[in-house]
């Protein structure tokens, strides 16, 4: 014969705290699972400190759940939960903040601007064609195309 629900929460009643409350009157008892002649739950403790104090409580209630006919195997957790970390702030807008100074690439000695304005679907080789007009003879040079996702750019 299994134990039922009821009969677990009634001998969880009989466990006494020392305020002269039981366990289920402070609402310590969570997740009772009866299944055939297995028995489980946790205890959870309002903070770390707590639950490390009813530790022989927790003996005490496995203890008593044991005993009852039908029981065959308990499994008991105590649990705290720690403090709550603080949210993150959801503030939406504010000012952009200032650069701290001008950005210098390393390697970079010269950004020369272009005019030239492209759409991201626009063939790669036939983008810097100015660039390639004012390179000098011998010179290391880049091609860094700012790629705006707006309407114009949509297809």
């Amino acid at each position: 014969m299994s134990v039922t629900k009821a009969e677990v929460e009634a001998a969880l009643a009989r466990v006494q705290l020392p305020d002269g409350k039981s366990l289920l009157s402070h609402d310590l008892v969570r997740a009772l699972v009866v299944e055939g002649d297995k028995v489980r739950f946790v205890i959870e403790a309002p903070n770390a400190d707590v639950a490390r104090q009813m530790a022989p409580l927790r003996d005490a209630a496995e203890q008593v759940v044991r005993d009852l006919p039908g029981v065959g195997d308990v499994s008991v957790a105590l649990t705290a939960h720690g403090p709550a970390p603080k949210a993150p702030s959801l503030k939406v807008g504010g000012h952009p903040k200032p650069q701290g100074g001008p950005m210098k690439p390393s390697g970079v000695k010269r950004i020369l601007p272009s005019a030239r304005v492209r759409a991201v679907w626009a063939n790669p080789p036939s983008v810097p064609t100015s660039p390639w007009r004012l390179r000098g003879p011998g010179a290391r040079w880049g091609f860094w195309m700012p790629i705006s996702m707006g309407p114009a750019s949509r297809a």
